[in-house]
């Protein structure tokens, strides 16, 4: 061989070498980047739902037979149970389950407004207090509890069940309570310790000062007190980096006037308001696709007079982590103006738990026609919620898999604001091993939790 171009070609490979060794680190430094921008090429409009049964008039098959059923707790007319309850969440925490929710002796939102719980420790099928017994009270009502146009001078106080968080360490969980008047959710926050054995721990606010409520009410420390100033900012973290199981409820635009992103609670991380007007509240937690971006779910609350509604489902986007979002655009996905929930299952699928039917709409293509003649009465505040689902997804944007959770054909056992016939709705959930655990209210009276054993759903 030539000994020049025996030179040469360790010469040219070892330039070869160099420029690939420099396009692999050039790839490397560049593909956290291409993840951080992933989310620009995802939209709105990719987000669908198209499971096997629609426009077949048929609704989702039955969850498998092996799904159990349990009533956590019953609604009644005795003062300290009450007639009125809504918005459970559902956690696990060293080896006990708690499901909380807001109650009210008879209507939603309104003056005295209360949190209650009931916990299990084994597994979901009986819960303590058993259901002959009220629940734990979490905390007591605001000043006078009243019902709807009932008048009174004392301070008209409301608490709303806005989920959980952890510390960061794992070893305490706290319910959170959202204090505001007359619908005003922007007082304070309040955290209620769960201890492991069923019973309430400490409670704080998490404010800079605690919150004035009524002269009846207790007196719980704030961040202004130095023993408690590390806890409380500790587990606001925990809710602005939406590690808390449900997100504080707040809304995209003020009650009154359309700026964007001034909340009814202080919260760093809000998007915009989307543009077609509509106003967003309850957003769900966030689940990460496998390229990183980060999803939030919004439940559309019509324009500002709520007299349009446009009954789908809205999502925010992050590509930063949680950082910043992109402003909320409608998705395809139908939604009956409801609180929904989202999650990542053990196998890697991503779930949508929620009431896709809704009232004048075509997107069923006239199928559930049957269906929505006996449900709620027509009314500007939509109906049909009926029907709870369960969806499945295996990238997190085509929801393509669909389950019936529960239809319900019974009407509420006592009247009071806000409810609505045939209500199975405002969901939670909680993934516990190969378990999904679903909470949600029925008719605004009841709580039923729904435990699913995931490897019976086929794929």
């Amino acid at each position: 061989m030539n000994p020049a171009l025996g030179v040469a070609r360790i010469l040219w490979k070892s330039v070869w070498q160099a420029v690939s060794l420099r396009s692999a680190l050039t790839a490397l430094l560049l593909s956290p980047l291409a993840v951080l921008h992933a989310v620009d090429n995802l939209t709105a409009a990719d987000f669908r739902y198209a499971p096997p049964n629609l426009g077949t008039g048929k609704l989702p098959p039955p969850l498998p037979t092996s799904t159990r059923y349990v009533t956590v707790n019953r609604g009644s007319d005795d003062p300290e149970v009450g007639a009125f309850s809504t918005l459970p969440n559902i956690e696990h925490f060293k080896g006990r389950f708690f499901v909380t929710w807001q109650n009210h002796v008879k209507d939603e939102d309104q003056p005295g407004q209360r949190l209650q719980m009931r916990h299990s420790t084994d597994g979901g099928k009986t819960w303590l207090p058993h259901l002959g017994q009220p629940p734990v009270m979490l905390s007591s009502p605001l000043g006078v509890m009243l019902a709807k146009g009932e008048k009174s001078n004392a301070l008209k106080r409301t608490q709303w069940n806005s989920g959980f968080a952890f510390t960061h360490d794992g070893k305490r969980l706290w319910a959170i309570a959202n204090v505001g008047e007359n619908m005003d959710k922007g007082l304070g926050l309040l955290a209620l310790e769960l201890q492991p054995d069923g019973t309430r721990g400490e409670a704080l606010w998490l404010e800079p000062e605690p919150v004035l409520v009524d002269a009846s009410f207790p007196v719980y420390p704030a961040m202004n007190d130095t023993r408690f100033a590390a806890l409380g900012k500790e587990i606001r973290d925990a809710i602005d980096n939406c590690r808390a199981q449900h997100a504080i409820s707040y809304d995209t635009k003020r009650r009154a006037g359309t700026e964007a992103n001034p909340a009814t609670i202080r919260h760093p991380k809000l998007p915009g308001s989307p543009a077609d007007g509509q106003r967003l509240i309850e957003p769900s937690p966030a689940y990460r696709l496998k390229d990183g971006t980060l999803v939030r779910f919004w439940r559309n609350y019509g324009n500002a007079t709520r007299d349009l509604f446009i009954w789908r489902l809205y999502v925010s986007l992050s590509s930063d982590d949680g950082i910043t979002w992109s402003a909320p655009e409608r998705t395809a996905i139908p939604s009956n103006s409801t609180r929904q929930t989202v999650g990542t299952l053990p196998d890697g699928r991503f779930f949508l738990i929620h009431n896709p039917y809704t009232h004048g709409d075509d997107f069923w293509q006239g199928a559930d026609a049957s269906l929505l003649a006996t449900a709620s009465p027509a009314e500007k505040y939509g109906s049909a919620r009926k029907v709870l689902t369960l969806s499945l997804s295996d990238d997190g944007i085509h929801f393509n898999q669909a389950w019936t959770i529960r239809v319900l054909e019974t009407l509420p056992r006592s009247e009071g604001h806000s409810k609505r016939h045939y209500d199975a709705a405002n969901p939670a959930a909680t993934v516990v091993g190969d378990e999904l655990f679903i909470v949600y209210s029925l008719n605004k009276e009841d709580i039923e939790i729904c435990h699913v054993h995931l490897s019976d759903l086929p794929h």
